[in-house]
């Protein structure tokens, strides 16, 4: 059966929230990026046909967030990174929830896992951050309303 309902999807209501500080100036292409560090299961076929599956117990996820070269959460985040580098004390939330939509990722203890290369041209680029998490306290993949 087909719906006619229109359902919206609005960048602008995508929130990157990182040891409590909202994430501003956000790339304008694809700008977060999260997935399982590894597959949940995988699975083998013996000689004779026979399948076993076997189910990782890594529940880590990782994944990019993009910012505008020009964007002042690269000053935070690299912050963040120079104490983790000195201190191993910047495990931090996170929180990645689409306001227009039911997509929920949460995440007690993350970290910043690589800096961005720095690249300069003649018009303002990207950062590229790196990040990995351990696992989730929440996981919601849904639709937009």
């Amino acid at each position: 059966m087909l719906s006619n309902e229109v359902r919206t999807y609005a960048s602008s209501q995508v929130l990157i929230i990182f040891g409590g500080v909202p994430l501003t100036g956000l790339a304008p292409d694809t700008f977060v990026s999260f997935a399982p560090a590894v597959a949940r299961v995988t699975s083998a076929v013996g000689a004779d046909g026979e399948i076993a599956r076997s189910v990782s117990s890594n529940r880590m996820w990782a994944g990019t967030v993009n910012l505008q070269q020009t964007s002042p959460s690269n000053d935070v985040l690299s912050g963040f990174a120079a104490a983790d580098e000195l201190t191993g004390g910047a495990v931090l939330p996170l929180l990645i929830q689409d306001l227009s939509g039911r997509t929920l990722l949460g995440f007690s203890q993350a970290w910043i896992s690589a800096l961005p290369t720095i690249e300069y041209g003649s018009e303002a680029g990207t950062r590229e951050w790196g990040f990995e998490t351990g696992a989730p306290n929440v996981v919601f993949i849904g639709g937009n309303l």
